[in-house]
């Protein structure tokens, strides 16, 4: 999380969580989480490692939006093709 930028590292609301003790991160199961994602009305969902040498070129967008994250989530919505 030191990797915000400074006007979002100053955000009173990022200060007051930044604040807080730190919780044990814990591991989501993915069975879990695709459920999750299903019952929430997604059609398809898929997960990939955020060091898959694949998505290096992410990397960078992933590093400054989400710092510290380690996994990538896939929704997939059926659109209307005729609409498109």
């Amino acid at each position: 999380m030191d990797k915000l930028p400074t006007r979002l590292a100053e955000h009173p609301t990022v200060r007051a969580v930044r604040s807080r003790p730190a919780a044990q991160a814990g591991v989501i199961d993915a069975d879990w989480l695709r459920a999750v994602c299903l019952d929430a009305g997604v059609d398809d969902v898929g997960f990939a490692s955020v060091a898959d040498p694949e998505l290096s070129s992410e990397l960078p967008h992933v590093e400054t939006a989400l710092p510290g994250a380690v996994s990538y989530v896939s929704l997939v919505v059926k659109m209307n093709r005729d609409n498109v």
